[in-house]
């Protein structure tokens, strides 16, 4: 009796702690009928009258051991019969010889968001246990994860909670035999098929009888410290993020390369990180191998293109990292010629929000040239009607500062202007010339002299909602 009361007392300790259940709430447990399932339900059920919970169990039949699946699925019903506690069971059989973990896996959760959704359950409760966590923590250590894969499994992510991550194997099965409860063995556990099989047969037995007997204990316990040093790693990258960053728009985001390498790679691991995160909705599948090929191609000259997984793709052009999905790079429809027949106040074309406005004199200001997004021009050189454009072939212009016509082409490389932007570049004519390349230089000829008695000021702006930033995107969540 006495162990009964410590093992709930301990688990409602931990639920207030780590808040993972409000009053009322209704709870989805999965309920496979092993012993910590079994443990999970049994305590929420104990539970359930004093905070007034809703309790779910749901439990997968996947007909992979025979008998032995009917008879966990016949264990389950009789256990929440007995209780009066809501059961559903689904049957699926797998197609194939072979048995691929990651596929019953996304089976089951495709299941149980299906249930969320039509059943409004606030909160998904899985039985992962100490063990689970050290586990988790050494294979993710294997497989090249950094600080945040060794973090382990976090007592809630999302709707998913894990109320047992404090608790050994022989604290739950010693709980249910006080409870006097089965509970059914997965003999194909003792396998070694699978490499998490592996690490909890061959390799913890080997730690804990040749280097520490508490090591399952002590490596659990490591993790919640991990998960804290990554959340203040991650949030002190997002700050740092703001300086590197030169534009983020509809999932596609450019970084200034020679800014990342001031910072230190620690940071910038985080950083692509997020990126990722924030393209695929998901920081998974992105290890130490994906940051080591991305720092490769940063520092040699000329242009990258980098494939990651999930369909990101990583262009690196001179001192820029651009950073999409898959198909953005490929989306270079733009906007026809538009003819502007006399002063237009303000208009726009392709994405870019343009200003016109007829000036006596130049503004009094030091930056006047500073801002490439303006441009001041002699306005009685300028012969109508204007066309506003994008860059076609045999593009050349007298850049302000030169005196003789240098192709287009030429002055984006010589500028090491990215390929991308050099087919989006907005490029202003009047009927004989160009006047201004957009966000780069007017054309000499067109420069405002002393005779300039009226001047013309174009100013460019990018449309585009306003994205928050990072920082506060991270707050949020």
């Amino acid at each position: 009796m006495q162990n009964e009361i410590d093992f709930i007392r301990k688990l409602e300790k931990y639920i207030r702690k780590h808040r993972l259940f409000m009053p009322k709430s209704r709870i989805l447990v999965g309920f496979s009928g092993g012993p910590d399932s079994t443990a999970l339900l049994t305590a929420l059920y104990h539970l359930r009258t004093k905070y007034q919970f809703h309790l779910l169990a749901v439990h997968i039949n996947y007909h992979l051991r025979g008998k032995e699946s009917e008879m966990e699925e016949s264990a389950v019903k009789k256990f929440c019969f007995a209780r009066n506690i809501a059961i559903l069971v689904n049957h699926y059989k797998p197609k194939g010889k072979k048995v691929n973990e990651n596929n019953l896996r996304e089976y089951r959760f495709n299941w149980f968001d299906e249930l969320v959704r039509l059943y409004k359950i606030d909160t998904i409760a899985l039985g992962h246990n100490q063990s689970d966590q050290a586990e988790t923590v050494l294979y993710r250590l294997l497989r090249g994860s950094l600080l945040t894969g060794l973090g382990g499994i976090k007592p809630q992510s999302g709707n998913i909670v894990h109320p047992l991550l404090s608790f050994s194997r022989d604290e739950i099965t010693a709980f249910l035999e006080k409870e006097n409860i089965p509970w059914c063995e997965d003999v194909s556990n003792q396998q070694n098929e699978f490499t998490r099989n592996k690490l909890r047969n061959v390799a913890f037995p080997w730690i804990t009888e040749n280097i520490n007997p508490r090591a399952v204990e002590k490596i659990s316990a490591i993790a919640p410290f991990l998960q804290e040093a990554d959340d203040i790693l991650s949030n002190s990258a997002m700050m740092r993020m703001r300086h590197v960053m030169e534009e983020n728009n509809d999932d596609e985001y450019h970084l200034k390369i020679s800014e990342l390498l001031k910072i230190r790679p620690l940071m910038r691991f985080y950083i692509y990180r997020h990126l990722y995160s924030e393209i695929t909705g998901s920081k998974k599948d992105f290890y130490q191998s994906n940051f080591e090929i991305i720092e490769k191609s940063l520092k040699p000259q000329g242009n990258r293109k980098i494939q990651l997984p999930h369909g990101v793709i990583l262009l690196k052009e001179y001192d820029h990292l651009r950073v999409m999905k898959h198909g953005n790079q490929e989306a270079g429809k733009v906007e026809a010629a538009r003819e502007i027949p006399s002063l237009r106040t303000r208009f726009t074309y392709d994405g870019w929000r343009i200003s016109m406005k007829k000036l006596k004199q130049l503004p009094e200001s030091r930056d006047l040239f500073v801002d490439k997004n303006i441009a001041y021009l002699d306005f009685d050189k300028l012969v109508w009607p204007l066309v506003v454009r994008h860059r076609e072939p045999g593009d050349q212009f007298v850049p302000f500062g030169m005196k003789h016509n240098k192709k287009l082409k030429d002055f984006f490389i010589d500028l090491k202007v990215p390929v991308q932007e050099r087919a989006i570049a907005l490029v202003f004519t009047d009927q004989e010339n160009i006047f201004w390349v957009g966000n780069q230089r007017i054309d000499q000829r067109y420069a405002v002299s002393k005779e300039t008695s009226s001047i013309l000021m174009v100013k460019i702006e990018k449309i585009h909602q306003r994205k928050s930033r990072p920082a506060e995107r991270m707050k949020r969540r």
